[in-house]
């Protein structure tokens, strides 16, 4: 009689890491804190994460808790917009957003009354249509409790801010951001903090030209202000803006994950007729800014996939990477942008519901769900 079999065990699989990109967005924040909602409400947990802009600001508060839903829609009320949508984008011009900034009136006759007198054009357009249209009104201990916040969460996360002078964009990551970014190979930490500690970029070597660069950066609430700084608050004394101008979505950073669960406040497609007014080329115009760098990040997480699929790309720090977006179905034109409501931030939370129970509450269920952990940077 042949000697009994031991019973077969199940093979352990390995961790299924999950990333959260959270893109900000004007007035369309509320979608991307949906979708926290939605994660939080099924029980996945982000490994990484990243935010831009505004939601930088709903990444804080899903961190600590708070009921998301509840405190936009108290913002929303306390706002008070007026319908139709093009009177509410001319409420926000005019009397600013409360707790986030107000209109620089004070600040524009200031400079208009100030002597000697305008001379040039140019001096005449800086006193009649300066740069500065806004003033920031967070305060710094908000600042303060943000960066505590994200330091002393224990895993990877990034936001960015941009030098526009030197054309430099700063990733700004806590202690497991930093580890993670050194793991593969990213440049380290330098000096100072200041725009003009900012180290020149990378220049090729047959034509002496320069090429972009992304540098790291701790999170500090200096930090925070910069990467919520809007272009419409000026630059007097100002040399860093909000990162989303020149990248909405961190998705380099998290190809450490195996999904990315990206919350798009607005779809990759347009919808409808191509433009056929003025605003919508400023809606089409605004989307392609937006969707360029999202689109060349898809691109460079596909040949990562091909490179581990082929086996040209062998290094254990790489692996297949899917993403999944979690993207708004409502049409929304260009005075959308401006105009948070909670029916997009239940639109959110039902779309993001969907996704994460058709593609990712399978995978973690198939897997041993760990937080990611790296190795303490050099």
């Amino acid at each position: 009689m042949p000697a009994s079999q031991p019973p077969s065990l199940p093979v352990p699989q390995p961790p299924h890491r999950i990333a959260f990109a959270l893109g900000g967005l004007a007035g369309a924040n509320g979608f991307g804190a949906g979708v926290l909602t939605a994660a939080r409400a099924a029980g996945v947990e982000p490994d990484l994460i990243s935010c831009t802009s505004g939601m930088i600001h709903w990444t804080w508060r899903y961190l600590e808790n708070a009921d998301l839903r509840q405190e936009l829609a108290a913002a929303i009320a306390h706002q008070k917009q007026p319908d139709p949508k093009p009177a509410s984008l001319w409420s926000l011009m005019t009397g600013g957003v409360e707790g986030v900034f107000r209109t620089a009136t004070t600040e524009y006759w200031s400079r208009f009354l100030t002597s000697p007198p305008p001379v040039t054009a140019n001096d005449w357009l800086e006193r009649l249509m300066p740069a500065q249209m806004w003033v920031p009104t967070r305060s710094d201990e908000l600042f303060e409790a943000m960066a505590s916040c994200f330091n002393s969460w224990d895993r990877p996360l990034f936001l960015n801010s941009y030098a526009p002078r030197r054309g430099v964009e700063l990733v700004h990551m806590n202690p497991a951001g930093y580890d993670l970014w050194r793991a593969y190979g990213n440049p380290a930490f330098c000096d100072g903090d200041g725009d003009t500690a900012t180290p020149p970029r990378r220049r090729t070597s047959a034509t002496g030209g320069v090429l972009p660069a992304t540098l790291p950066r701790t999170i500090t609430a200096g930090a925070i202000r910069d990467a919520l700084w809007l272009t419409r608050y000026g630059f007097e004394s100002q040399k860093r803006i909000d990162g989303a101008y020149v990248r909405q979505f961190l998705l380099n950073e998290l190809i450490a994950a195996d999904t990315i669960l990206v919350a798009r406040p607005r779809r990759f497609d347009w919808q409808g007729n191509l433009p056929r007014t003025s605003l919508d080329i400023e809606d089409l115009e605004t989307k392609l800014w937006f969707d360029s760098s999202y689109m060349q990040q898809i691109h460079h997480i596909d040949f990562i996939n091909r490179g581990v699929a082929s086996g040209a790309l062998r290094s254990a720090l790489y692996h297949p990477v899917d993403v999944l977006p979690v993207e708004v179905q409502s049409e929304r034109g260009f005075f959308d942008y401006f105009n948070e409501t909670i029916e997009l931030f239940d639109e959110g939370k039902r779309e993001a519901t969907r996704v994460i129970h058709s593609h990712v509450l399978p995978r973690l269920e198939d897997s041993n769900v760990v937080p990611i952990r790296w190795a303490k940077a050099a």
